[in-house]
This record gives structure tokens, sequence and C-alpha cells, in this order.
């Protein structure tokens, strides 16, 4: 939780760094309800009125079921309203308003759709994204840039598509990119010292320091902040570390 910024922010990473599994801990932690991965959202041939229909089918079920599961803590019997009979939007609008419980917003890999269609279609799933999750959930629910104390912040991560700064959520409702800033460095992926923290416990006495030395020189690892230290692939660490337990 020290590693949450508490603002509205997307965190670039690539594959491979951890980014569903620091948000899975998060859930855990916070008890944060998530519906299955948005995974059908590639239709062939490629229709617009398809992936339209199913990504407000997913939205609306996963927004109905947040309500639901929290029914108490939203006061909806108590505020007179009925689920059933709202729309998503209005549904997202009211749920704050009268909340016991401040709610945390996270999207995972808000990017793939638009890695999974021809550049020619990008622009029409853009245009569904934000008209039914940026501006019917994420905007409604946070007042559109009003930060709410029932809204503690919005977060989300992707891999990020390079020269495409325009498909990224950053800008609206107050989010900004944190992926250089010092303190979202450790968010996804392992540092040294929590690789060696890992070899120590799980390996060998006797193969830790060879391991730990080829871990540090061969995996996958970025400097995400100018002058930080290196971040390593958490995928690329797990394997080496598991092939020699």
């Amino acid at each position: 939780m020290e590693l949450l910024p508490f603002v509205n922010c997307v965190v670039h990473r690539p594959t491979g760094f951890g980014k569903t599994a620091f948000l899975d801990q998060l859930a855990a932690f916070c008890d944060v309800y998530s519906e299955e991965n948005f995974d059908d959202i590639c239709n062939e041939p490629f229709s617009a009125a398809i992936f339209r229909t199913k990504l407000q089918e997913h939205v609306d079920a996963t927004v109905h079921r947040f309500l639901i599961k929290y029914t108490d803590q939203l006061q909806w019997v108590k505020r007179g309203l009925e689920v059933d009979q709202m729309s998503t939007p209005n549904m997202c609008l009211y749920a704050p308003l009268g909340a016991s419980h401040s709610t945390i917003i996270t999207i995972d890999a808000y990017d793939t759709p638009f890695m999974n269609v021809s550049p020619k279609h990008v622009s029409q799933v853009k245009e569904a994204i934000q008209e039914i999750l940026y501006y019917g959930v994420l905007g409604m629910f946070s007042g559109f840039g009003i930060h709410l104390a029932t809204l503690e912040c919005i977060f989300v991560m992707g891999i990020g598509i390079q020269g495409r700064d325009d498909l990224t959520p950053e800008g609206f409702v107050n989010i900004v990119d944190i992926s250089s800033n010092a303190d979202s460095a450790k968010i996804a992926g392992f540092t040294q010292e929590e690789i060696t923290d890992l070899v120590e416990k799980w390996v060998a006495v006797d193969k830790r320091e060879c391991l730990l030395s080829e871990i540090l020189k061969i995996c996958w690892h970025e400097r995400f902040t100018k002058g930080g230290e290196n971040v390593y692939s958490c995928r690329e660490v797990m394997c080496m570390i598991a092939a020699n337990m």
C-alpha cells in the first residue's frame, strides 16, 4: 500500500514486469472487487458495433456486480435507489455520493484492445472505450475530475504503445503518467535487493552467489527513472529461481 500513489495515474511497464501481480495484491489487500478479464475483444472480421456491444456488456456487468456486492457500504436501500433500474453512468454518478467507504478503481492492460486490432480500427476502439469506460464510468464516478472523498484514486496500468500517446488515459479526470516518477519505480518489477531476498529464501546456499550474479546479468532490466536503480522482469527472475530450487 505504501507504493500506491493515491492520485489518478497511469503507469507503463513492459510485459513480464508484474503489473497484473501488483494489482492482484492490491485487490487482495483492499478487498477490491474484480470481474473476469475482458478477453473477448477481437472479432474477425472486426466490427465496431460488436466490439462496442461486448465492451458495454462487460462494463455493465462489472459495475453492477460491484454495486450489488457493496450495497451496504453504498447505502443503496437507505437512499431509496434501485440498481436494476439505473443505467451504468447513473449508477456510477450516484454510487460515491452516499458511500461510507472509499473506492480505488484499477484498470489493467488498458492498451490491449488497441493492440488486438489493425491500425485502421484503432480510432473506433478508442472512441468506444472513451465513451463507455472513461466517460460512462471513470468520469461519472469521479465527478469529472472533482476529487471526492469516497474515491481514493484511479490506477491504470499498461504497456504503452510507442508513438501513440493519444491512446493513453493521461489527462482524463486528472489522470497523470507517473511511469518515470521515482515513487513509482518499485511498483512493478524486482529490485536487486528484492531478488537477493528471494534467492536467499528459496535457493540452496551453495547456489546463491552464482545464481544471483547470473540473474542480474541475464534477466531483462530497465531503469525507469533517471539515475534510478535497475528494475528486473519478475517473470524472468522467478523462472530462473524456480529452475534452481
